[in-house]
């Protein structure tokens, strides 16, 4: 494998791909040769304009072609990708732009007002400068340990952190996730995904392209619409949050994704009794994966036969849990060292060197091994993990529990202040069509886990508050929660 990774692996599947179409949705297909001609044009015209190697650019399109050329545009003039939401807020994007220096913005017309306001030297278009004639680009080769992407976390630790990823730790990651899905030409891709985070960009469009295959974008999953497209005999992949596939079900007629050859969920675990109840209506076989935006995909289910949790370690990996109880040494925090880590925290190179202080990246998950080797997720150790009258308790597993109650759909648990005991439990759910009491599940609940593993209150919500890839955003539910319980002694 060559040093220079990402972009110009993608280059060639392009080439040999030049007569299929490769790029489906609303407007005409494209096939590899327009696509490459478009980023040509776009490369071309960036340095034309004088954007040099590692200048970083942001990019807050809707998904579609337009986003796909303007993307690979930038990573083959070797600018650096800055990829945002499309409906970024004022306070965030004002963080962003000072935090990652752009050399110029590209955006949909809400956010390019916005940008101008902030910062108003700052060059901002609709469009990236292109090229009107040339559609080869001759600029010097991209290596592999140029940086290729900022990524944006969703902030549950703190403010949001740019997390930088060259070339090659994307082609080393999507490379290896390719491998274990046997991702081909053959394969068409249902992505209906955000593009501004890694699930979306990195697993979704970017491997899909580094296989050949051929991707069929929706810019915005709306279930039925969706459910339409899931029920093309063309497709045969679909990746989605568990949101996505809740909703899905959810439907009068749920979709049957049996003819599909992988269906996959990610940036949140599905708890073994909601992942059967999801297959069970879907009437698939759902493959769960474990990644971050600082490490891309780590571990992940094999297409066929059983698998728990999240699966193995992909082959690039070196993967250790570092056990905090020495009588379970079969759980702790997932650590992990290998080619597909980020470079860095922009601008930060304490925290980086804080998160990996001997080169193993602490993940914060706490996580368990089973005897055949797959890991499953115990929650995060900061936000999932709670000290309650001295017991140590995982919310995750309350919150499975929960989702075994044939009125509840969704769950979370979290913990907030108390004078006496520290923490107290709290839960929130969302019901299916019949509601339910408290006291149900105050009792469902002791029927089940142990005394101080039932939450204390519970409420009952329309619906969750959720961060950008769909998952329960636990920081809001906690500042809402607080605001309406407060404090107990």
């Amino acid at each position: 494998m060559r040093d220079q990774g990402l972009i110009h692996e993608i280059l060639d599947r392009l080439v040999s791909g030049s007569e299929r179409s490769l790029l489906l949705g609303d407007g005409p297909a494209l096939t590899g040769a327009q696509l490459l001609d478009q980023a040509a044009r776009v490369a071309n015209g960036l340095t034309a304009s004088g954007v040099r190697p590692g200048d970083r650019i942001v990019l807050g399109l809707a998904p579609g072609p337009r986003f796909v050329a303007q993307a690979l545009g930038i990573l083959w003039s070797g600018a650096c990708l800055v990829p945002l939401s499309p409906r970024i807020k004022r306070r965030e994007l004002e963080h962003v732009l000072s935090d990652c220096r752009p050399h110029l913005a590209l955006a949909e017309d809400e956010t390019t007002a916005l940008i101008r306001t902030l910062e108003p030297d700052l060059v901002t278009s609709n469009a990236l400068p292109h090229s009107s004639s040339e559609t080869r680009h001759n600029a010097p080769p991209v290596a592999g340990s140029d940086p290729a992407l900022v990524l944006y976390t969703s902030g549950s630790t703190g403010r949001p952190k740019g997390v930088v990823h060259t070339h090659a730790s994307l082609f080393r990651n999507l490379h290896d996730l390719g491998q274990a899905w046997e991702w081909s030409q053959d394969d068409e891709l249902l992505l209906s995904l955000p593009f501004y985070h890694l699930h979306g960009l990195c697993v979704g469009l970017f491997g899909s392209l580094l296989s050949g295959g051929r991707i069929r974008i929706q810019p915005r999953f709306v279930a039925s619409a969706t459910a339409a497209l899931l029920s093309r005999p063309s497709t045969t992949m679909f990746y989605g949050v568990p949101s996505m596939y809740i909703a899905l079900e959810e439907l009068p007629q749920p979709p049957s994704l049996s003819h599909l050859r992988l269906v996959a969920c990610g940036s949140a675990p599905l708890s073994e009794g909601k992942q059967s109840q999801l297959e069970s209506r879907l009437q698939c076989s759902i493959r769960q994966r474990y990644g971050t935006s600082e490490t891309g995909i780590v571990l992940a289910q094999p297409t066929a036969g059983d698998s728990a949790g999240v699966g193995f370690s992909l082959p690039s990996w070196d993967v250790r849990l570092v056990a905090a109880d020495e009588e379970n040494p079969e759980q702790g925090e997932l650590q992990v060292r290998g080619p597909g880590l980020f470079r860095e925290y922009l601008g930060d190179p304490e925290r980086t060197q804080a998160t990996r202080p001997d080169g193993w990246y602490r993940t914060g998950d706490l996580v368990e091994k089973s005897v055949d080797g797959s890991y499953r997720v115990l929650g995060r150790l900061q936000s999932d993990i709670f000290k309650v009258r001295g017991h140590k308790i995982g919310a995750l597993e309350i919150e499975a529990t929960l989702l075994e109650h044939p009125r509840i759909q969704e769950a979370a648990v979290i913990a907030l202040p108390h004078e006496q005991d520290g923490e107290e439990l709290h839960a929130a759910v969302r019901c299916r069509q019949e509601k339910v009491s408290e006291a149900d599940l105050a009792a469902f609940l002791a029927e089940r886990l142990a005394p101080y593993k039932v939450p204390r209150r519970f409420r009952m919500l329309k619906e969750f508050p959720r961060t950008g890839p769909g998952k329960i955003d636990k920081v809001a539910l906690k500042k809402e929660l607080t605001e309406g319980a407060g404090p107990k002694g």
